[in-house]
């Protein structure tokens, strides 16, 4: 099945934020179950610096650098994913979730 994914985020700052850095987990993963067949992120204000990378758990991250005075920070990401359809784990084999 495929799903059209949509994510939008903001935050407002009461004073000038001058420098600031992130690290973003925003983008889907590729898994032997689900395919991405696209993904963008879109960030305002545009960052002076942008890496990309995957972590130990093969998540994508993206590390930005923003170097200009600016009261509001956001992003969007959209991305089509296409997910085969399977059997889960048996929930009797796993640990509960408060363990």
């Amino acid at each position: 099945m495929r799903y059209k994914v949509q994510l939008r985020s903001s935050y407002r700052y009461s004073t000038p934020v001058h420098f600031a850095r992130h690290t973003l987990r925003l983008l889907p993963l590729e898994s032997a179950r689900q395919t991405v067949g696209s993904a963008a992120l879109r960030i305002e204000p545009n960052p002076y610096q942008r890496n990309e990378l995957t972590d130990f758990f093969g998540n994508r991250v993206v590390q930005i650098a923003l170097e200009r005075p600016h009261t509001v920070f956001g992003m969007e990401m959209s991305a089509e994913v296409d997910v085969a359809s399977g059997v889960g784990p048996d929930p009797e084999l796993t640990p509960p979730w408060e363990a």
